[in-house]
This record gives C-alpha cells, sequence and structure tokens, in this order.
C-alpha cells in the first residue's frame, strides 16, 4: 500500500512524507515555475494517514523534524525544555495488552499525529494469536491526542521498545503531570479487562533477548483413553490438578491455598508426558495452559510467574525439572521463594513438573506449598504390558499380547511401542506373530544372568 502523503507545514506535526524537496541527483523545480500541487484539507489529511494506519501498520508515514520530544512538543503546544515525560515498564505480556489498548484507542478517538520511535520511523506492529484470529498491536508508536479527547488537555502517549524492556510513556505539559502519571495507571490497569488473547489458551513459554516470551500455539490433542496408567495416577491427577480448578473459590473462602505443585516422578518412557497432555487438553480453554521451555525454568522463573495475575487460573507445565532444577545458590533461592508466591501474587495455579529421578531435587523443593504432591507413575505390570501392546499390534495380526507381556518384564510404554514396530519392520509383508514379538523381546528384555567370571 503506498503511503498518504501532503505538504509540510510549519504549523504541524502530523507524520506524513516529509521532503517536497526535488530527489537527490535530479534537478530542482526552475526558477520561477510553480510545481503543480494540490493541497489536502488538515482534517482529510489526519483522517486519511489515520485509516492508512488501521488498514496496514506497516506503511510509511514520514515527516516533521526531530525526535519524539519534538513531535510531542509540537502536539501539546510547548517547548521541549518544559514537557512532563512520564513512562512504565511493562512486562512481556503487559505489552501486548497495553499494545492492543492503544490500537482500540485509536479506533475510539481522533489521533492528531502518529509517529514510530522519531518523526522518520514508521510505527511498528505486530500479531498475536492464530492466523484466523490473530490481533495486531504496536510495539513502537507514539500518538498525539487532542484536547478533550483522553483528557480536556493535549497528550503524547507511546509505547517504546529497547532490546531487554518495553515501556508505556507519556507526554504533556510541565504542570500536568499528575495528569500524565493518572492516565498511564488508567491504561495499564484498563489492559487486557475486556480482551486478552493469552487467556484460556494454550502458550509456550521461552526467553528471547532476556525477557519471558508468550506464543499462543493450538491446544493440544490428547485423550486419556490413549494413555495407559494405573487407576490410581489418574485418580491422584484428578484430585491435585482438576480438583484446586474445580474448587478454587472454596479453598480462597476458607483462607487455604490455591496454589499446588504437583510432581509426576518416574522412569523414563512411563508416561509422564503423555499424562501431562492429557491434563493440557482436557483443562485448556478453562484455564490457560502455559508450556515451559527449560530457559524459563533457569532464567526467568520469577518473571514467568508474575505474569500468571493477568492470565487467570493457570496450569504451569515443567518437563524433566529434575534436569534443569539448580541444586543451590541463588537460582535455587529463586526458585523457592517463586514457588512460594513470595515474588508475584498469581493465584489458582497449578505446577506439574516430570521428573524422572526424585532423589536429584532438593529438599526444600517438596515443602509444603511448594511442590508438596509427588505421583509415582511406574513401570507397566504385566496387565499394563499387555493393554500397550494390544493398542499398537497392526489390527488383525494374531499375536497373543499376554504372551508377550510375560516376557517383556521391566520394559516401559516406549519400549513396547519400539519392540512392536521392529517387528512391523522385519515380518515385512507377513502379519506380526506372537513368535516373532517374543524372539525379538528375549533379546531386549532378558534379566542379566549372574555367574562366575575366570
Amino acid at each position: 500500500m503506498m503511503p498518504f502523503a501532503r505538504r509540510p507545514s510549519g504549523d504541524s506535526f502530523m507524520s506524513t512524507n516529509r521532503d517536497s524537496r526535488a530527489p537527490r541527483g535530479r534537478p530542482s523545480t526552475p526558477a520561477g515555475h510553480v510545481a503543480p500541487t494540490t493541497a489536502i484539507p488538515p482534517n482529510v489529511e489526519v483522517a486519511l494517514s489515520h485509516l492508512a494506519h488501521l488498514i496496514d501498520g506497516a506503511i510509511e508515514v514520514r515527516g516533521g523534524a526531530g525526535d519524539v520530544r519534538s513531535f510531542a512538543a509540537r502536539a501539546v503546544g510547548s517547548r521541549r525544555d518544559d514537557l512532563i515525560v512520564e513512562s512504565r515498564k511493562l512486562s512481556p505480556v503487559e505489552a501486548v495488552l497495553v499494545g492492543m489498548q492503544l490500537a482500540e484507542l485509536m479506533n475510539e478517538h481522533p489521533v492528531a499525529g502518529v509517529i514510530g520511535e522519531d518523526a522518520e520511523s514508521s510505527p511498528v506492529w505486530e500479531a498475536v494469536g492464530a492466523a484466523e484470529s490473530s490481533r495486531r498491536y504496536p510495539v513502537n508508536i507514539h500518538l498525539a491526542f487532542p484536547s478533550g479527547t483522553l483528557r480536556l488537555q493535549p497528550v503524547v502517549i507511546g509505547i517504546e521498545r529497547e532490546w531487554q524492556s518495553v515501556s508505556l510513556v507519556g507526554y504533556g505539559i510541565a504542570s500536568e503531570g499528575e495528569m500524565v502519571r493518572q492516565l498511564l495507571d488508567q491504561i495499564v490497569a484498563e489492559a487486557g479487562s475486556d480482551t486478552n488473547p493469552f487467556q484460556l489458551r494454550t502458550v509456550t513459554a521461552d526467553v528471547v533477548n532476556n525477557q519471558v516470551r508468550f506464543q499462543i500455539v493450538d491446544n493440544l490433542a490428547a485423550d486419556r483413553d490413549d494413555v495407559v496408567l494405573p487407576a490410581g495416577v489418574w485418580e491422584d491427577l484428578d484430585r491435585h490438578v482438576h480438583g484446586v480448578f474445580r474448587n478454587h473459590d472454596r479453598l480462597a473462602a476458607a483462607g487455604l491455598a490455591t496454589n499446588r505443585g504437583v510432581l509426576l516422578y518416574g522412569p523414563p518412557g512411563t508416561g509422564k508426558t503423555a499424562a501431562v497432555r492429557v491434563l493440557a487438553a482436557t483443562v485448556a480453554g478453562s484455564v490457560t495452559v502455559v508450556l515451559c521451555d527449560a530457559s524459563v525454568v533457569t532464567q526467568r522463573l520469577g518473571e514467568l510467574y508474575g505474569e500468571l495475575a493477568r492470565l487467570g487460573p493457570t496450569l504451569v507445565v515443567i518437563e524433566d525439572f529434575d534436569r534443569i532444577a539448580p541444586s543451590d545458590g541463588p537460582a535455587m533461592h529463586n526458585l523457592l521463594t517463586t514457588l512460594d508466591g513470595a515474588v508475584s501474587a498469581h493465584s489458582g495455579v497449578v505446577t506439574v513438573a516430570t521428573v524422572n529421578d526424585l532423589n536429584r531435587l532438593a529438599p526444600a523443593v517438596r515443602r509444603s506449598a511448594r511442590f508438596d504432591v509427588a505421583i509415582e507413575v511406574p513401570l507397566p505390570d504385566r496387565r499394563a504390558r499387555a493393554e500397550i501392546l494390544k493398542r499398537y499390534v497392526p489390527d488383525g495380526d494374531p499375536v497373543d499380547a499376554d504372551a508377550v507381556a510375560r516376557v517383556t518384564d521391566g520394559a516401559n510404554g516406549a519400549d513396547l511401542v519400539a519392540l512392536i514396530t521392529e517387528a512391523v519392520l522385519s515380518s515385512g509383508s507377513e502379519s506380526v506373530t506372537t513368535d516373532l514379538l517374543v524372539r525379538l523381546a528375549r533379546g531386549r528384555f532378558d534379566p542379566p544372568r549372574l555367574g562366575t567370571y575366570l
């Protein structure tokens, strides 16, 4: 889309295509000749520029002299040195929500001027959410609101992004500092009150540019019937995960903890990850699901939990916690205070962490109000092994799952799936048989024989 342009005007602070002089390298208009131009009425120009931003936030809108302070000074009718500047540092979630709030303000109120990080830059917009329902919001923009819109006095509001931080900023006349401060506080407080793209969705959390980043992903597709676990495991998960969410108000009214930490532990390949995926799939849509990358746990766990107050009831999932959890020092202290809720105001948060070796975790991690529930996911017994085999053996193949289960003691679910895969590849176009599976299993799972070595 081509940018809308206008002729520069001495009393304008509108960001537009700036220089009407001939481009460098081309002759200027000869003396005595006037280049044909058509003036655009100021009110029409403002409307067209605003419309262009709504259609495509990436368009080039340039012009006006100087930096943001110069733009703001002209907008509020003040000298640069007489401006009051206020700012509020935004968390990653706040940056998105406040950006969406500013986009709404642009729709609701006339905007007298729009620039990016300075008068020579276009505003920068990004999108959040799935393609069919994505929302666009500014990440680097400054908006001039005339008197009688946001407040009786003119004011400039912007979002400024640096490498490791994002801030909401406000510019006004020096005597109106309190007005600017209150306006910024109001924008932050109201951001996300109507629409929060992260809430009740499944999101991933990692660290980019030393900040927590949330990205919306499709809800996980998983079914409890597809995961073979002892009935007691599902009962414990229902009690300590679904039960906390279901009884949140009763717990809070009684002064009881509304947060819970659950350790799901057992040998690799027993179905811990599959169980967590089922949990995430069953609660998505009624609570927010946060799938944590290891970088968040080791670097920014406190910041992550600090964001949860804006996400509503939340299921936080941490995989292989024993491999990435700190053992001592400042990192361990940060982890413990985060789990205690001392560094955030989160409520209605259940954290489920998978663990291979429970003994690798520091005892303090398992204290009450941290990870106070530990649920074992054991190796499958013979009955469970038979059930897993029945689910993965090709339909119609003559296999006695119970017979194979008897010779696979010590195998986990992943081992059994690998065994069936090998059998299918070994059988070629023939059916998988009991004899083939037993022969392959004996080579894999026979216990070691003890003897005397000479």
